[in-house]
């Protein structure tokens, strides 16, 4: 299962930017996989991010970008390892 994060708040700024980036490298994966139209496939994406599309009985909370940072490299570590 993978993880969603949504960054808000002070680091507003910074997750616009984020969000962009990811848009982008969204846009590169599914055109690389042959999709000639990738935009809905990625509004939907960024509806579920947004909080406008969710599951049933999702769980949602709020953590720091410190935290997610440090497990994001612990993660990438143990892949690599």
């Amino acid at each position: 299962m993978k993880n969603i994060i949504v960054i808000t708040g002070a680091s507003s700024g910074f997750g616009a930017l984020a969000a962009r980036a990811l848009a982008i490298r969204w846009e590169e994966v599914f055109r690389a996989q042959g999709m000639k139209n990738p935009t809905p496939r990625i509004q939907m994406i960024e509806g579920f991010n947004e909080g406008w599309i969710e599951f049933e009985g999702s769980v949602k909370g709020q953590t720091s970008l410190k935290t997610v940072l440090e497990e994001m490299v612990r993660d990438a570590r143990k892949q690599a390892a």
